[in-house]
């Protein structure tokens, strides 16, 4: 009877005790798994950005030295008929510098000036925008006033598959179909309307360089509504008709200014 006595006891406190060890490692357990969650949940909230917000919109504002932040890959600006002054070129390189950075720094902006960069002996070629192409690594390409064959020499490389990345041309002076055709997007004015004023130009090539940068119009459902985002509540946009087919071009637009017209350039 003693024996049996001791034994139960025995028992019963090897039973208590892999209880206790039981209840041990559940509640050491949930205690993981509640540490786990919150560290899962703090990782989760660091890498989201809130949408609208002047961090996502302007990452390229971020650097405090520079007043931009670094990118892997620049923009093509090409300076064309209309836009190729010096002192236009000068002025707006000066405010795209400022808030994007010049590639030679490590920015975004890549300009090139035609004809004077063209040049080919005593010739000016158009289809040396290959080479820049070709020996750059660009996330995309603004074209200010292309001149004619711009279209036929980019139609030449898309279809060579050479090139990936978007193009936008801005009041381009080229044949039309080759124009749309290579052009992701083409930004035109009625005939009857000058050029818009500088400060226009200069924040609409800035806006197309951040939109290069994050792609954001091929993210967008309507090309026009994205357009009309871009050039901004001065400027009515309407798709371009075809004069002779009347057909209308989903990738071609005019923009039509609501302000009274302006010139000169911005000290």
């Amino acid at each position: 009877m003693e024996n049996y006595t001791q034994f139960n006891a025995l028992n019963c406190s090897e039973i208590s005790r892999k209880k206790s060890c039981k209840k041990f490692s559940f509640i050491n357990a949930r205690f993981a798994a509640f540490v786990a969650l919150i560290c899962l949940s703090f990782v989760i909230l660091s890498c989201q950005k809130t949408p609208g917000t002047s961090q996502e919109q302007n990452f390229v504002f971020e650097d405090e030295k520079t007043g931009f932040q670094p990118v892997p890959a620049s923009v093509l600006v090409f300076y064309g008929y209309d836009f190729n002054e010096p002192e236009f070129v000068a002025d707006c390189n000066s405010f795209l510098f400022e808030h994007y950075g010049s590639y030679e720094q490590g920015g975004a902006v890549f300009p090139v000036v035609f004809p004077d960069d063209f040049k080919q002996g005593s010739r000016t070629r158009i289809s040396l925008i290959k080479n820049f192409i070709s020996e750059n690594n660009f996330a995309g390409i603004i074209l200010l006033g292309a001149p004619e064959g711009t279209g036929e020499v980019l139609s030449d490389v898309i279809d060579k598959n050479d090139f990936g990345k978007p193009i936008i041309s801005f009041f381009p002076q080229d044949e039309l179909l080759p124009a749309e055709y290579s052009s992701d997007f083409i930004v035109g004015l009625p005939e009857e309307q000058t050029k818009p004023n500088v400060e226009n130009i200069f924040n609409l090539t800035g806006k197309a360089i951040e939109a290069c940068l994050q792609n954001q119009f091929k993210q967008n459902a309507s090309l026009k509504g994205f357009v009309k985002d871009l050039v901004g509540s001065d400027f009515m946009v309407y798709n371009f008709t075809d004069s002779q087919t009347a057909i209308i071009v989903k990738n071609h637009f005019v923009i039509e200014s609501i302000l009274p017209p302006r010139s000169g350039t911005v000290q």
